[in-house]
């Protein structure tokens, strides 16, 4: 269930990315979200 609204949040940040032409800021936000859910597959 939690890999689903993973793979939702990724899909629109993904989104929002194209929308906003590849700005920095969103690039930067994917990065954290990413981190923040890879973080726990280390530990």
């Amino acid at each position: 269930m939690s890999y689903l609204v993973t793979l939702v949040v990724i899909r629109s940040l993904l989104q929002n990315i194209i929308t906003e032409s590849y700005s920095y800021n969103s690039l930067k936000l994917l990065f954290y979200f990413f981190s923040v859910i890879m973080v726990p597959y280390y530990i």
